[in-house]
C-alpha cells in the first residue's frame, strides 16, 4: 500500500519538476477546485474528475495483515526491485508522466482479506515486456498533498487526517472506485487521491 522509504528518485537533467499550482475556487478554466475545511487542520484539497486510464506495471493482491504489520508491503518491494528502474528509463525515455507519475492504485474493497492493487505509470502507448495493464475506471477524486516521507507509518497518519476530513466534509468515500497514491518524480511531496461522492 505504501512506497518503500527511500531517497526521492532523481529526474533526467532535462526535467525540472514544478510544484502543483493552487487553484482558486472560481478558477473554472483549469478544471479543478481548491477548497479548505476549517476545523480539520484546514486541510487543502482539490477536486479532480478523471476518465478511464490504464496503469502499466505490477499488479497483484496485498494481504491485509501484511499491509498493517510491515513498513514496506510485498508488492512495493517487488516493484522497487524489478519495475521502477525500467519505468524510469526505458530505452532512454522516462515512462513516468504527469499527472499520476509513480502511482499505486488500490481497490477499496477487501476480498478474503486481500486488496487488489497495481503499481506503475500511466500507459500512453509504450508497452514494456513483462508488465501488466490495469484499467482504472473514471471517478471523482479529492486530492491531498503531503510534504512527508512516504513510509507506511506516514501514510497511516495521512489516512487518519483524511478520515477526519470526511467526517466534516460534504463528501463520502466512493467504495466502488480505486484510491491513488501518487509519488511525484523529483518532487518534494506526494499525493493521496481519494474517490468521493457528493452527499
Amino acid at each position: 500500500m505504501s512506497e518503500p522509504a527511500k531517497k526521492p528518485m532523481q529526474n533526467p537533467e532535462s526535467y525540472t519538476p514544478k510544484k502543483p499550482e493552487i487553484i482558486n475556487l472560481m478558477d473554472e478554466a483549469k478544471g479543478s477546485i481548491m477548497r479548505q475545511e476549517r476545523g480539520v487542520s484546514e486541510m487543502e484539497y482539490r477536486i479532480e474528475k478523471t476518465e478511464n486510464f490504464q496503469i502499466m506495471g505490477l499488479s497483484g493482491y496485498e494481504n491485509e495483515k501484511t499491509e498493517r504489520d510491515s513498513e514496506v508491503t510485498g508488492l512495493w518491494v517487488d516493484f522497487t526491485a524489478n519495475y521502477d528502474n525500467r519505468l524510469m528509463n526505458h530505452n532512454g525515455e522516462m515512462i513516468y508522466s504527469a499527472p499520476y507519475w509513480q502511482v499505486g492504485a488500490c481497490n477499496e474493497k477487501y476480498v478474503d482479506g486481500k486488496m487488489k492493487m497495481v503499481i506503475g505509470a500511466e500507459y500512453k502507448g509504450t508497452m514494456i515486456d513483462g508488465m501488466s495493464l490495469e484499467t482504472i475506471p473514471a471517478a471523482t477524486y479529492a486530492v491531498f498533498s503531503f510534504p512527508w516521507p512516504a513510509g507506511y507509518s506516514y501514510c497511516m497518519e495521512a489516512y487518519r487526517k483524511i478520515t477526519e476530513w470526511f467526517e466534516a466534509s460534504e463528501y463520502t468515500l466512493d467504495e466502488e472506485a480505486y484510491r491513488l497514491e501518487v509519488y511525484l518524480i523529483g518532487g518534494d511531496h506526494w499525493e493521496l487521491w481519494m474517490p468521493v461522492l457528493s452527499e
